[in-house]
């Protein structure tokens, strides 16, 4: 569908298409301009970074949200609209363990509206309300898709201001606001997420997805375990750097593991999710050290990371080549789930080069990460060499 209709199909401001490609193949990017506007320079800005309103990219088979080139802040598949396309979103579902039929679930954040628009197709009795502080991705919304339904309120408001507003008329809250740069900046006190506990009814479940290198959201966790009083639990994504937090009202908020398989099983009857994976997912976080050492810490602190295991790690991919998160954690014995959080640091400081990688084994869908040390060229490997000429 080109941006010209879109138009059409939105009732919002025009879309303006530009000129663009993405791995050399083109693709069509839509922005909240005039026509008039000169698509040249606007397509300059997105390259430069320096593009302040969100737009979309359309390769014919997904259609992407982004405020930035770096990072993709929704993904839906032209082919099946309503199926959750980003790895997180999916383990954000899994409240669905814990709080199988909410009467109404409060969603910070908007986005490409994927959360929504699952929960409002799959939860047909539930009350869904999402909070978007940014005018122009709720212009966006129909372009991918999100329905006008009464079941289903936006509200255009700073979450920070909206929260306080009512206690007690949620059951579940999912928290996924970012900007250009990252998490909200207005999330990170204690107000907010103290704010976010009193919305939630007895029994109720906060899920939040964090995303990229632990320093960038380790005092929105340790401030989770503060207002939540520990009860908070962390969930891995394969393939990529995010991590989903669950924190419970209940004073008993401990897994356990044959009850969740149980649950698992029974709801990959009712949603099409893989269950079995997200509850895999919550025993990698269970078992990350330094998530044990905050949840259990008086203060509520992450601890860092183990430098020793990350030299660990950068010695394995220089003495091997490129690896598989999954075989770099079975060769050097650290749990899967701190190697990846380990592997996104190192990432981000520029010592390994990672992407997400999908393979299938057996039939079966296996998700993980390609590394490989930045710019390291092995050593000549022995034995006879070509001859050179004279």
């Amino acid at each position: 569908m080109s941006c010209s209709n879109l138009i059409n199909a939105m009732n919002s401001p025009p879309l303006l298409e530009l000129p663009g490609k993405v791995s050399g193949d083109p693709v069509r990017v839509c922005v909240l301009e005039p026509q008039q506007s000169d698509p040249g320079k606007l397509y300059t800005q997105i390259l430069n970074g320096r593009y302040a309103r969100p737009f979309i990219i359309d390769d014919g088979e997904t259609r992407q949200l982004l405020f930035s080139l770096d990072f993709i802040q929704s993904s839906m598949r032209l082919d099946d609209p309503f199926a959750l396309d980003i790895a997180y979103t999916r383990k954000m579902m899994a409240f669905l363990l814990f709080v199988p039929d909410p009467d109404h679930v409060l969603m910070i954040g908007l986005g490409g509206g994927s959360l929504a628009k699952f929960c409002h197709r799959h939860l047909p009795r539930a009350r869904l309300t999402v909070v978007e502080v940014n005018p122009d991705v709720i212009a966006l919304r129909q372009a991918f898709g999100v329905p006008d339904d009464k079941r289903l309120a936006i509200i255009q408001a700073d979450a920070a201001e909206y929260l306080p507003t009512v206690e007690g008329d949620a059951d579940v809250l999912l928290v996924d606001g970012f900007d250009a740069r990252g998490i909200a900046p207005t999330f990170l006190s204690r107000d907010f997420y103290q704010a976010a506990r009193m919305r939630l009814r007895p029994g109720g479940l906060l899920v939040a997805n964090f995303a990229g290198p632990r320093k960038y959201w380790s005092r929105h966790l340790a401030l989770l375990n503060q207002v939540f009083e520990g009860r908070v639990h962390l969930g891995t994504v394969p393939g990529g750097d995010n991590h989903i937090v669950f924190a419970c009202t209940e004073t008993d908020c401990s897994f356990d593991w044959a009850q969740l398989d149980k649950r698992a099983s029974t709801l990959s009857d009712r949603f099409p999710l893989d269950f079995s994976a997200i509850v895999n997912s919550l025993r990698e976080g269970a078992e990350l050290r330094w998530a044990k050492q905050a949840v259990c810490s008086k203060a509520g602190i992450p601890m860092k990371s183990g430098a020793s295991d990350m030299q660990n790690i950068l010695h394995y991919l220089k003495s091997h080549g490129e690896q598989l998160d999954s075989e770099i954690a079975a060769a050097t014995r650290i749990p899967l789930a701190e190697v990846r959080l380990h592997l996104s640091e190192l990432s981000e400081r520029g010592d390994i080069i990672s992407c997400h990688t999908t393979r299938f084994v057996k039939g079966k869908k296996i998700e993980g990460m390609s590394c490989r040390i930045s710019g390291f060229i092995p050593a000549v490997s022995p034995g006879r060499k070509p001859k050179t000429s004279n």
